[in-house]
């Protein structure tokens, strides 16, 4: 699996988080993303803080890690739609005195 790119499947639930915890969603997997941790616990940790049914994106672009995160959800007159969040993140490891 490529770590710059990684997109996470659907997962499947009746869950959803309030509020608070939706706008924490893709800064969670920047955030671990940044410290250099893999890339698949960036986005376990993006996807364990999204609603049900979410997508979760990571991909680095140079020194900057992106997470996006989008869900769908019920609109009016049942029409559906899809809400979604995206983080940046300096990567931790572009940060120092040169070499």
């Amino acid at each position: 699996m490529d770590s710059s790119q990684v997109r996470a499947e659907e997962r499947p639930s009746n869950r959803w988080r309030p509020a608070s915890a939706r706008r924490n969603t893709s800064w969670a997997g920047a955030r671990a993303a940044s410290r250099s941790e893999p890339a698949e616990v960036a986005v376990a940790a993006a996807r364990e803080a999204a609603p049900a049914r979410a997508r979760v994106e990571l991909e680095r672009v140079g020194d900057l890690w992106r997470v996006r995160v989008a869900a769908p959800v019920p609109g009016p007159a049942g029409i559906p739609l899809r809400l979604g969040a995206q983080a940046v993140a300096l990567a931790e490891d572009s940060v120092g005195p040169p070499p």
